[in-house]
């Protein structure tokens, strides 16, 4: 225990009180030691999403394809008429590319959210001697967080108490149990 206490010294708690609770010393351990956030995954902007609709070889063979056919139609048959089914091609992949690019971005629009309403979740800690119910994203170091059979893990921590404990890694490494 020798150890752990040195630990509890460093980061100025205790084991059975947790933190002091008073918001000045809640911020210094804000700005000292940061907040418990992970970083959003960024959503591609719509350029980035254009971009990435013409990578498709199908796309640019058709590109290709409309191009040919407005200088061979108006070559052929004159601007009056001549240009009619190259901008029809034109046209065509101009809509492809709307619906894949509105597709896309409503979908990574539901995944954030997704992802947003996976992440919250609660523990308990002890904080100034009492039992909190907290959102992981208000956790600080220095908490004494209380896990119980079934919870999982909402930070890095030093494992200061437990018996029989037993982790599952596997959705972190990718890797079965």
């Amino acid at each position: 225990m020798g150890k752990d206490t040195g630990l509890l010294r460093g980061l100025e708690t205790r084991l059975e009180f947790g933190i002091e609770d008073t918001p000045e010393k809640l911020a210094e351990r804000k700005r000292h030691f940061g907040e418990n956030t992970k970083r959003k995954v960024k959503i591609r902007t719509v350029c980035e999403m254009v971009c990435e609709v013409f990578e498709d070889k199908i796309l640019r063979i058709l590109l290709c394809a409309a191009l040919v056919s407005l200088i061979i139609g108006i070559w052929q048959e004159g601007l009056e008429k001549g240009w009619i089914e190259g901008i029809t091609i034109y046209v065509a992949v101009v809509i492809i590319t709307i619906v894949t690019v509105t597709n896309n971005y409503t979908k990574e629009k539901q995944f954030q959210k997704l992802m947003d309403a996976r992440e919250d979740k609660y523990c308990s800690i002890i904080r100034n001697g009492k039992d909190l119910h907290s959102s992981i994203y208000d956790l600080l170091v220095g908490d004494i967080v209380q896990i119980r059979e079934g919870d999982s893990v909402p930070a890095d921590v030093v494992l200061l108490k437990g018996a029989k404990v037993t982790t599952d890694e596997s959705n972190i490494t990718g890797e079965p149990e």
